[in-house]
Order: C-alpha cells, then sequence, then structure tokens
C-alpha cells in the first residue's frame, strides 16, 4: 500500500480548540469522529466477511482435492 494516501477517516484531525470555540464545535468534532468510527468499523466488518468467504472456499476446495488424490493413490495402489 507504499504511495496510497490514509483514508479521510485516518487523518488527524485537531483535538485542541482555541478559548474562544464554543462547545457546539467540540460536539460536532465528537459527532464527526464516531461517524468516521463507524464508517470504519463497517469497512472492516466488510473485509472480514470477504476474508471468511473466500477461506471457506479454499478450504472446500482443498477438502474435494483431498478426496480426489486418495481416490487416485487408492486406485494406483490397487
Amino acid at each position: 500500500m507504499a504511495g496510497r494516501s490514509a483514508p479521510a477517516y485516518w487523518r488527524p484531525k485537531p483535538l485542541i480548540y482555541p478559548p474562544h470555540a464554543g462547545a457546539a464545535d467540540g460536539a460536532k468534532l465528537v459527532v464527526s469522529v464516531l461517524g468516521n468510527v463507524t464508517g470504519a468499523a463497517s469497512e472492516t466488518r466488510q473485509s472480514a466477511e470477504s476474508v471468511l468467504s473466500a477461506s471457506q472456499a479454499v478450504e472446500a476446495a482443498a477438502a474435494e482435492l483431498r478426496h480426489e488424490v486418495e481416490g487416485f493413490l487408492a486406485r494406483v495402489a490397487a
């Protein structure tokens, strides 16, 4: 992933506001960060589901290959 920039939700945002900033600005920041966390969690879940599906497909293919090889070896040995 060299050369790719970090997704927007990973880019740091200023957490220290000047004294004149109001509570509303802080609340907006919290809502924004929580939205970013929610988005990142959703993407992570989708990626995990893809990896699980792929690993299950590989497991099924390996089991089928094992079955075929065992059958072949049994025929050769007979």
